[in-house]
């Protein structure tokens, strides 16, 4: 099972603390929002590619179409 946190990296650090992070890995691959910016679009639909479970943000846009891409 592959995870994203969509957050970006400065966002994702206050949020999910090594140990946290650590206990999502434990249930599977976790995959990091790494462009240092919220993620849409086109973007966000690459970021999401094969992933079970999505953890957004505020910030990220995942509208409509990016869902239905999905």
């Amino acid at each position: 099972m592959t995870i994203l946190l969509a957050h970006a990296d400065e966002e994702r650090r206050i949020y999910y603390a090594d140990d946290v992070l650590r206990r999502l890995r434990s249930l599977g691959t976790v995959r990091l929002n790494a462009t240092g910016r919220p993620l849409a679009g086109q973007a966000f639909i690459e970021a999401a590619a094969t992933c079970r479970i999505i953890v957004g943000d505020a910030k990220a846009i995942a509208d409509a179409d990016v869902l239905a891409s999905l």
